[in-house]
This record gives structure tokens, sequence and C-alpha cells, in this order.
């Protein structure tokens, strides 16, 4: 038998929960106390990232110079101006370390 209810199911951590038990100064207050720090770092600095290097790839292109150029300027960091003849290789590097020297920074703002 099918009921209707007026409780929309939301995606709470890892399970589906009606309204009444987010509402509910208890259950908020204890999903906050077994957060995971390490988690939430590492969540938060993947979202700022993307969206970081989403910008920056917008305004590149805007601006008429290619991407894989942009990514390529970031991994200059480590290779120097040789970075600009590896290809995609490069701008994978340039990639990952705009993702890896943003971890530092990232955990530091981070408030237990």
């Amino acid at each position: 038998m099918l009921v209707w209810t007026n409780s929309v199911p939301y995606f709470l951590g890892s399970r589906f929960v009606g309204i009444e038990e987010i509402m509910n100064p208890t259950s908020a207050l204890s999903s906050l106390q077994n957060s995971n720090p390490l988690l939430a770092i590492l969540w938060a600095g993947f979202t700022c990232g993307t969206l970081d290097i989403s910008a920056a790839l917008v305004v590149y292109r805007y601006f008429g110079r290619p991407p894989m150029r942009l990514l390529q300027g970031i991994a200059a960091g480590v290779l120097g101006s040789r970075s600009f003849q590896g290809g995609l290789p490069t701008a994978l590097l340039g990639l990952f370390c705009h993702f890896f020297w943003a971890r530092p920074w990232q955990s530091q703002s981070y408030r237990c």
C-alpha cells in the first residue's frame, strides 16, 4: 500500500532522512560531532580546486588562449620553461600540481 506523506527524503551524510530529522537540533548537533575533519578538508579542497581551475580555464578560453597552456604554466613551477614543450603529460602534471599545492592552505583554514 502506498502512503503519501509530506516528508521529502534528504541525503544527509551517508543516508536519506526526512525533514523532521534535519530540523531536530539534537540530531543536527550529533551529525556535527561525528564529522570527519580529514574528509571535510579533502572534499572542500576538491570542490574549491575544481571551481578555481574551471574559472581560470573559462577566462583563458575567453581571451582566446588554449587551456593546455594554462595547465602547462602551472607545471612550469616544477619543470621550468620546458614544460611548454611537453604536451598533454605536462598539462596533466600542472593539473595535479594545482590540487597538490593548494592542500596545505585548505587544511590550514579548517577550524575544529
